[in-house]
Parts: structure tokens; C-alpha cells; sequence
């Protein structure tokens, strides 16, 4: 069985034409407006691996017979000339009898095999011709020359997955093997002149990050997380402004920026003016709006209001509340009227109580534009956070202050803007577990069992562990908000304990745990 790369979601007429098919479950688009039959949708898990069994066997055999073609010719030559030399009428013909022993072939993938398969069926999201600007998918391009450190850390994530997958927690040694053989070749990579400035040495401490994130149990390993994080940060300022002069360095540069948003936010620091600066760059690089870029551009200036308030530069309380609902209003501007590919559907349903808050869940495009929009309601609630906790304070002092009309209505706006984002996060839940998706609206009755199973998730749609590694952040400050009760404190404990469990990944697990014993968290 051999790794065929992520296949084609369209159906067969438009895979032959090469045109986009909208993938509509009763028959796509094109077909409709071409008049013609849709000939369907093929199952994937039936193509991701690809049976070539009797291509080996044929290559085999071929090479079998040149081989005993020229034992044969160099018989027969031998004997001829024996027979010139010595008049003997019979030549000697020289071939493999029936008693030669072949070798024996192993056809079936080895698990190293099934952990790179994993890997990239799982964290490797190529464009879709959407909004989405994929997660790795450089990696598509750079198969077949993976240097040793980018290799070994795919097989440790690989690993460390696929041994939760099919229960076979002993495979986890020989994924803690690969992450440490990963972890000193990259170090080996970062002194090297020539190497510290690759594609390949970046994403190489991307794909450590998730293994931190997948095994991590404790505040150690947390902190160990935030390490690879920051530590691609200082990669990037050696990297260089040529870095975004590509389009794969620019996905790479903004994916990075992306991490270390929320590190900068738990830190309470500011990103680097450089990378402010080159994110500002590559934006005008890009030619289409994307309300992504605007998003990012507004989270990173919100990183050095925030640390201007937490080491007292800022302290002048008007200016924090002008200078936050400024901010907020970029960002709500941004997702003002999306195009129809950066919309999403909101769907009310009594089904399913335990999976769904408040009754209803969210439809996105795919789990990238969902995390997009989830960023932008984090930060919205970190800015009214800010606000509501000035008014608030000012309205405490001796005597007090900010008690007008207008700020008492802002404390209220704050809070109810608030409660709207966390419901929004929560809502996009059952999307980021793979329960329903655009081609599958209605979420699958099945009990709660591993995602990746037909059961769990509609047909054709295999799980993919990125969803719930992009919700894990969103969903956690979701469960510490300031406005968060109790039952939704419940909601998202639950949720990470099921994303530790049954999707293996650890750190939702500890984090599941901070929540309920109401502990606080620390990178430092």
C-alpha cells in the first residue's frame, strides 16, 4: 500500500476537466450547468493509499527474467564456443530452476509508513481554491527531499497520532526516539549558516510545536510548547525580509506570526517591530482582500497595547478605553459583509444537547476560515476584557471615576459583546470535531467515540486532527473568560477532556484540568 498525497474531494467529471466542483452532495454545479448526469463522489479512504501490489510483483519478475535472459545468452555463448573447440553436438543452456529461492517481498506499509501517512493526512492542508491558504502545504512540494531534522519530527508527530489512533500506546517510545533525533538535528540545522534560513528548518520547529502539544501533560511541557514558538520568532528576524518574497514564504512567515500571537498575549509582551513591519508587507504583497490579514495586522496591535497597560506605559484610563474600542472596531470591520466563502451558516437544533451550546452550531467553509474568525472573536473579548476591567476599577477608586451614563453603557456593551464572541467560539465546536462540515449540515447521532472512525463525523470526510489542534486555544479561553459561568466552564472542560481522549492530544487534557481546578497557566 503505498501514500497517494491528499486526494481530490470533486467528482469524476470535473477531476477530468479540471474544473472546481462545489461538491454539493445531490450533484455539483458544473454538472447541473453542463446538463449532464453527476457521475458522484469517490470514497477517499479508498484512494489515499493506493494497492500496488502487482506493480511490484510485475517489476520483479521483469528484472527476474532480463537477469536470467543474460545468464542464459552467456550459456549458450560458453557453450558454443566449447562446441567449436571440442565438436560436441548438445550446448549447455543455463536457467533458474524451479527450486531457486526468490526473495520475499513485504508489501504492506511499515509503520513508520502509516506515521508519515498520518501525518500528512491529518496536519497538511493544501489550498482548496477557497479562502483558505492551506496549513504545511509546502510540504506537498517538498516530498521526496525532506532533509533528516523535517523527517524525523513528521515521524514523531506521525507517531505519537497514529499510536492513539489505533491504540498501541508502546509505539509512543519510538515517537519520543524520532522527536529527540528532530530536536538535534534542528539545533544542528540553526548553527549551520547555510541551513538556518530554509523553509525546511522552519517548519521544522513548527511540526516540534505539535508534538509538544500532542504529548504534553503538565506546565513543563507548556512552557516547552511557547519555547518553539519563540524560537521560530528569532528564525524569522534571521530569515530575513527576502522571506516573504515568495508565496510559500509568506504562508510560512504569517502561519508563524499566527503562533505566536497567543504566546505574546500570555507573556503580556508585543511582537517585534520587524515582524509587525513585514506582516504589513506581505499583505500588500497578496492581491485579494482577506479579512485574515486585517484580523492579524489589528491581534498584533493589540499585543503592544496590552503589554503598554501590564508594565504601566499606558496608564491614562481614557486613552485605554479609546484606544481598545478603536481596535475593536477594525476588527469588527473586517468581517463586515464576507465574501460568500468567508460566511458561515448558523444551524438550531434541539439534537445532540451534550455537543451543542445553546442549541445551535456554525457551518464554515473549512476549519482554516473557522479558526480566522474564532482569532477575531478572541481578541475582541481580550479588548473588552481591558475595557470593562478600567470602567470598572475607575468606578472603585476614592472618589470615583467613569460612573457617566456613557461608560456605565459601555460596561454593559462590553459585557454583552463578550457573552456573543464566546458563543460564537463555542458554536464552531462541532466543526472543529469533525461531527458536521459544508458538505454535512446536521451533526451524526453516534455516541462519543474516536472521530477518525466512520461513525463519528459525515460520510466522506475523514477526521483531521488539525481541527481540533486549531479550536484547542480558542476553546480553552472560551473556559476562562471573565463573563464564563459554570455551565460553560463545564461545556469546555468536557470538550478538552474529549479531544485529549479520544483524539489524544495532551495538552487539552491539562488544560481540561486548569479548568476545573481553576488553576492558572504560565509559559514563562
Amino acid at each position: 500500500m503505498v501514500f497517494c498525497g491528499k486526494p481530490s474531494r470533486s467528482c469524476h467529471a470535473c477531476r477530468v476537466r479540471k474544473t472546481r466542483c462545489d461538491q454539493n452532495p445531490e450533484g455539483c454545479g458544473q454538472c447541473v450547468n453542463a446538463r449532464r448526469k453527476c457521475p458522484g463522489y469517490r470514497k477517499l479512504e479508498d484512494v489515499i493509499f493506493k494497492d500496488e501490489s502487482g506493480k511490484v510483483v510485475r517489476k520483479f519478475q521483469a528484472r527476474e527474467a532480463r537477469s536470467s535472459q543474460k545468464l542464459t545468452f552467456a550459456a549458450k555463448s560458453a557453450a558454443s564456443s566449447e562446441k567449436s573447440s571440442t565438436d560436441q553436438d548438445d550446448g549447455i543452456e543455463f536457467v533458474l530452476s524451479d527450486t531457486t529461492t526468490l526473495p520475499r517481498l513485504n508489501l504492506a506499509p511499515t509503520i513508520e509508513e502509516r506515521a508519515v501517512a498520518f501525518f500528512f493526512n491529518n496536519y497538511v492542508m493544501a489550498p482548496d481554491g477557497g479562502p483558505s491558504i492551506g496549513h504545511m502545504a509546502i510540504l506537498h512540494k517538498m516530498t521526496g527531499s525532506l532533509p533528516e531534522y523535517l523527517f524525523s519530527g513528521i515521524k514523531a508527530v506521525g507517531l505519537a497520532g497514529y499510536s492513539h489512533s489505533v491504540y498501541a500506546p508502546s509505539l509512543m517510545k519510538h515517537a519520543q526516539y524520532q522527536y529527540v533525533q528532530a530536536l538535534r538535528a534542528t539545533n544542528e540545522a540553526l548553527r549551520s549558516p547555510i541551513l538556518v534560513t530554509r523553509d525546511s528548518t522552519l517548519i521544522s520547529i513548527h511540526i516540534l510545536s505539535i508534538y509538544e502539544a500532542i504529548t504534553g501533560t503538565d506546565q513543563k511541557s507548556l512552557k516547552a510548547w511557547a519555547d518553539h514558538i519563540f524560537g521560530a520568532s528569532a528564525l524569522l528576524k534571521l530569515r530575513g525580509r527576502e522571506q516573504i518574497s515568495t508565496m510559500e514564504g509568506r504562508q510560512l512567515f504569517l502561519q508563524t506570526v499566527s503562533m505566536l500571537l497567543v504566546t505574546s498575549v500570555q507573556k503580556n509582551i508585543p511582537l517585534p517591530d520587524y515582524i509587525m513591519e513585514w506582516t504589513r508587507e506581505a499583505r500588500e504583497m497578496i492581491p485579494f482582500f482577506s479579512p485574515g490579514l486585517t484580523c492579524q495586522e489589528v491581534m498584533m496591535e493589540f499585543t503592544a497595547y496590552n503589554a503598554s497597560i501590564c508594565d504601566g506605559t499606558l496608564d491614562d484610563s481614557n486613552t485605554i478605553i479609546t484606544r481598545g474600542l478603536e481596535l475593536d472596531c477594525m476588527l469588527k470591520d473586517a468581517f463586515e459583509n464576507p465574501c460568500d466563502t468567508w460566511e458561515y451558516e448558523t444551524v438550531f437544533t434541539e439534537a445532540e444537547p451534550e455537543l451543542l451550546y445553546n442549541s445551535c452550531y456554525h457551518v464554515y467553509h473549512d476549519n482554516w476560515v473557522a479558526q480566522i474568525w474564532n482569532g477575531m472573536r478572541c481578541f475582541r473579548c481580550l479588548l473588552h476584557e481591558r475595557i470593562h476591567e478600567t470602567i470598572q476599577a475607575a468606578s472603585l477608586e476614592h472618589p470615583p471615576r467613569l460612573t457617566d451614563p456613557s461608560h456605565t453603557a459601555q460596561l454593559q456593551l462590553s459585557t454583552d459583546i463578550m457573552c456573543n464572541m464566546q458563543a460564537d467560539i463555542l458554536a464552531s465546536v462541532p466543526q472543529h470535531l469533525g461531527y458536521v462540515s459544508r458538505l454535512n449540515r446536521y451533526p451524526t447521532p453516534q455516541p462519543f467515540i474516536g472521530p477518525w472512525k466512520p461513525e463519528r463525523g459525515p460520510a466522506g470526510t475523514p477526521m483531521r486532527m488539525s481541527g481540533p489542534y486549531f479550536i484547542l486555544w480558542p476553546l480553552w479561553y472560551a473556559g476562562v473568560m471573565n463573563v464564563t459561568t459554570d455551565a460553560t466552564r463545564r461545556y469546555v472542560a468536557r470538550n478538552l477532556k474529549l479531544i485529549g481522549d479520544e483524539l489524544g492530544i495532551q495538552q487539552a487534557t491539562f488544560l481540561a484540568e486548569v479548568l476545573d481546578k481553576k488553576m492558572s497557566i504560565s509559559f514563562r
